[in-house]
């Protein structure tokens, strides 16, 4: 590449880097800059120029085999970075090379705009995780996905689709709907709720990941499948193999006897680590006179934090001299009222932590 040509490329990233937004950029000056470089790149050499230039504003190799004018690359550039506030702009290109080539006024501002109507809060975030966005149409894929969510009952559209942008990767009738029917023939009551839970259910295969769970799930006694995964939507995304049964192993280990029933009080036991979570709240419980029947009693007692709750809560029983309390009288009750039940009044326990956390 000669002096000169790098030289007016040079230029250009100036322009990029120094402009704050889409508007401001100096057009004068760019487009006298572009049109040099039409001169002095003849056809069958532009693209080479071109992809020199993204590489300066990306800092990284440019794949695609087409891309716009230098004025698109520039105007894009700054778009995604100053008005998108796009953080990695080379991760983001190398997802979807083709917003180069993409023009901002007929198709990425009016995207943004929709992705606004529908109410996502934070666009760049959005479009980073799912750049190929900009290359659906708004009103043959991306508004029938919006409605159909709608329909299904999904209150929150911005918050889904931010969840889950590759939702506007998916066929309606191939996808989604199959999803649908299933969760509601598995007894879940409220899909619009499950799935803003878990947008990610729309990407699974029902005949790889969802049957095989819900077996499962059947096979070690839970009776209600629908409410047991309504409760924690991201089972579907568990492995059986790596995840559910060293679990399901362990309880079986401690003395646990009934674990469809242990399980269905207190689903999110499968999503808890056994090293990290349950073995030091069997081993501390164990520490404080409770047997396995008493946690089998109450299996909530694995959904509360060890330090900021358990202990906690141990402490202070100690310190008023109170024995024998039910695993779920200690835990279940919120600060004020369980401060209340075992202190007298709403600020015991508050005045207890204030010291006990100096400790």
């Amino acid at each position: 590449m000669s002096d000169s040509l790098e030289y007016l490329l040079g230029e250009l990233v100036d322009i990029a880097t120094k402009s704050e937004s889409y508007e401001t950029i100096d057009r004068t000056r760019l487009e006298s800059l572009c049109l040099e470089l039409k001169e002095k790149t003849p056809v069958g050499t532009r693209f080479e120029s071109k992809t020199g230039l993204i590489e300066k504003l990306i800092d990284m190799p440019f794949k695609n085999e087409t891309t716009g004018s230098f004025k698109t690359i520039i105007e894009n550039f700054v778009y995604f970075t100053k008005d998108l506030k796009i953080k990695d702009i080379g991760k983001f290109v190398d997802k979807s090379p083709v917003v180069f080539g993409l023009n901002i006024e007929e198709n990425i501002k009016l995207k943004v705009e929709y992705f606004k109507e529908i109410g996502v809060k934070d666009i760049g975030k959005f479009v980073s995780m799912a750049p190929n966005v900009f290359s659906h149409s708004i009103e043959d894929n991306m508004r029938p996905k919006v409605e159909y969510i709608k329909e299904i009952g999904v209150k929150d559209i911005g918050k889904f689709v931010s969840k889950s942008p590759n939702v506007f990767n998916l066929s309606i009738e191939d996808n989604m709907k199959p999803k649908v029917e299933y969760l509601r023939k598995i007894g879940v009551k409220d899909v619009g709720k499950f799935a803003s839970r878990y947008p990610s259910v729309f990407g699974l295969s029902i005949e790889d990941k969802m049957k095989p769970i819900a077996e499962y799930l059947k096979k070690i006694g839970v009776g209600d499948i629908g409410k047991f995964v309504s409760l924690l939507p991201a089972v579907f995304g568990q492995s059986i193999e790596e995840n559910m049964k060293p679990k399901v192993r362990y309880l079986k280990e401690i003395g646990v006897k009934d674990i469809g029933k242990f399980v269905s009080r207190c689903p999110a036991v499968l999503s808890l680590s056994i090293e990290d979570n349950m073995k030091p709240k069997v081993e501390f419980y164990k520490s404080k006179g409770y047997t396995i029947r008493n946690i089998e009693n109450f299996p909530q007692g694995f959904s509360y934090s060890l330090e900021k709750r358990i202990e906690p809560r141990f402490a202070y029983l100690k310190h008023i001299g109170k024995h024998n309390v039910g695993l779920n009288n200690i835990l279940i009750l919120g600060d004020s009222a369980f401060s209340k039940r075992f202190g007298g009044h709403e600020q015991a326990y508050s005045n207890f932590l204030e010291e006990y956390k100096k400790k």
